[in-house]
């Protein structure tokens, strides 16, 4: 947020007592409010039309406002995940599923490949199929070299744009190297499914925050590893 940039300490410290104290605060009085934070009213003013506010009255009037809606963006949340569970409950949607299991099964190691939210979910991933009896590690950094001599090695994709140029390059390199890519992400419908050997898809809310940060819930991709984990228990791989 470029306005909060341009706060200096003092104004900085008052912005993250009004964020960090936000259910008290739309109740209180900017009087209230100035004896706490020891300074005075008009200063608490200035840094609310410096957030983009005529005062404080305005500043409280969007704070409550923004309670509200992260209140149902938090109910939205369980609804798409309570809608998901109920749309995988398939034999097309397992069937994504079976097909990546068989190739894992097949491959003598397994490759996680993520970055950020994507790479610590592909550190579980990889420590979970360690444990099934999988020979699997992490892939984190775009600078990773393959060295591949055979063609039973697979990796996992994580990706929830399935956008990003820097992961879909890593995929051309992987499927160059002989490697069999399985793409897990948001949508089909992507660059990165495309160039996938198989795609698994979980299709729920994705948006980015004011720090461009994705906000997709991971908990899919927690249940794809684990309905994973069954299937090659099945094959035989324990």
């Amino acid at each position: 947020m470029e306005q909060i940039k341009k706060l200096n300490d003092l104004e900085y410290e008052i912005y993250m007592y009004l964020i960090n104290n936000k259910d008290s605060v739309v109740k209180m009085k900017l009087k209230e409010v100035a004896e706490a934070l020891h300074v005075s009213p008009s200063m608490i003013t200035r840094v609310c039309q410096k957030l983009d506010c005529e005062g404080f009255s305005q500043f409280k009037v969007e704070l409550r406002y923004n309670q509200e809606h992260e209140e149902e963006s938090q109910d939205d949340s369980l609804n798409y995940l309570m809608d998901y569970f109920k749309k995988i409950d398939n034999e097309e949607s397992r069937t994504p599923i079976k097909n990546a299991a068989n190739i894992m099964a097949k491959s003598n190691e397994v490759i996680f490949f993520g970055v950020a939210l994507s790479g610590a979910m592909a550190k579980y991933g990889s420590y979970l199929f360690n444990r099934r009896g999988l020979r699997s590690f992490v892939v984190d950094d775009f600078s990773h070299r393959f060295n591949v001599y055979d063609n039973k090695t697979c990796a996992i994709v994580l990706t929830v744009s399935g956008e990003t140029r820097e992961t879909n390059d890593q995929i051309i390199i992987m499927k160059r190297a002989g490697i069999k890519v399985i793409v897990i992400t948001n949508s089909e419908n992507t660059t990165a499914a495309k160039l996938a050997d198989e795609v698994i898809s979980y299709y729920v809310p994705n948006q980015k925050n004011s720090y461009f940060y994705s906000s997709a819930t991971q908990v899919p991709v927690m249940y794809i590893f684990e309905c994973l984990s069954k299937e090659i228990e099945k094959l035989g791989i324990k």
